[in-house]
């Protein structure tokens, strides 16, 4: 290229949609050839999280009077763009743990570090378990009763048969990044996770654990889309190795389809632990109050207490509430279930 005289390179960046360049660097130059190495920077970031494909760059050398002599593309593997991470400290705990260690308190007496109840001393028991100042009272050996931790199976189900909203902002990309933050905080308490999004097509990764783990899922998840279809999709659809009896369903749904509230009632129905996140559509929705307006909001509201009636947590998240808040709304409905239960 060094011997092409007063010819020119023009270096040309491409970028998706979903990417801009920032600054004021331009997106085309041109360089005039000579020998030795020539770069260009551009610094290039997403508008939101997603894929939004790769970055090209389009280099076209011409000789002194203008006439193409060589071009070529280079091309980035395509960008991905995880969600941005939504804070959760609170915690679902599923009705039913494993015996792997984790950080839900188990209901059955065990070895652990939170206080249970004091009980009789009996040959075989620990030293260390001796509670003292109820001995001293009793006259006799009680030892501590403690509540195990525990973890458990978790699985994320994203009902994408209907949306509302556009571009960077819809029901189903906020259920995306509910899910991702979802998957952060249980992932870190040594919970599996696993993730169905049942749809125009189903998708779905069976649970596990670990940082792998929780990459293959953000991975699965900013692929979400909404793919229109008819087709009379069910819950008998999904592989039983992506549902295990034992674990805590979370759906996040807009509660808009008939088939995903279908599927989410199933669910409940076949003595899965069930709570909903609905996404509400209402931010999107256009038009004021009125008589139409008035009737959807109540038909919506006998829904949600036809859920809670079969004994699923419904929290209502309508993109601006702390996400704390809506956990701990699901975690109140599914402790006072619990309770009502014994």
């Amino acid at each position: 290229m060094g011997r092409a005289g007063r010819g020119l390179a023009r270096i040309r960046l491409v970028t998706p949609a979903g990417m801009v360049v920032e600054g004021e660097m331009p997106a085309s130059v041109e360089v005039p050839l000579r020998p030795g190495r020539h770069e260009e920077r551009w610094l290039v970031r997403p508008t939101g999280w997603g894929v939004p494909g790769p970055i090209r760059v389009s280099v076209v050398v011409c000789d002194a009077w203008g006439t193409r002599v060589e071009s070529s593309v280079l091309a980035t593997e395509p960008i991905r763009v995880y969600p941005t991470e939504q804070t959760i400290r609170r915690t679902l705990s599923p009705n039913s743990l494993r015996t792997i260690a984790g950080a839900h308190l188990a209901r059955q007496r065990g070895d652990g570090v939170e206080f249970m109840d004091v009980r009789e001393f009996v040959r075989g028991d620990r030293a260390k378990d001796v509670n003292w100042r109820v001995s001293a009272r009793r006259e006799q050996l009680w030892v501590d009763q403690r509540q195990p931790e525990r973890s458990g199976d978790v699985v994320l189900f994203i009902d994408s048969f209907a949306a509302v909203g556009s571009g960077l902002d819809s029901t189903l990309r906020r259920s995306a990044e509910v899910a991702a933050a979802l998957i952060r905080r249980h992932v870190g308490l040594n919970d599996r996770l696993g993730l169905v999004d049942l749809g125009g097509v189903l998708r779905w990764v069976r649970p596990g654990g670990g940082t792998a783990h929780l990459y293959r899922l953000v991975d699965t998840l900013i692929e979400t889309e909404r793919y229109v279809s008819a087709a009379a999709k069910t819950i008998d659809t999904v592989p039983a190795r992506a549902l295990p009896t034992r674990s805590l369903v979370v759906a996040l749904t807009p509660l808009l389809d008939s088939r995903g509230i279908d599927a989410v009632r199933s669910l409940r129905a076949r003595g899965f632990d069930v709570a909903v996140v609905e996404i509400s559509p209402e931010p999107f929705l256009s038009g004021g109050e009125g008589p139409a307006r008035g009737l959807w909001e109540l038909e919506r509201e006998s829904l949600r207490s036809d859920l809670r009636r079969r004994g699923i947590a419904v929290a209502t998240w309508d993109g601006e509430e702390p996400l704390d808040r809506v956990v701990q709304t699901l975690a109140i409905f599914r402790s006072a279930v619990l309770r009502a239960a014994r």
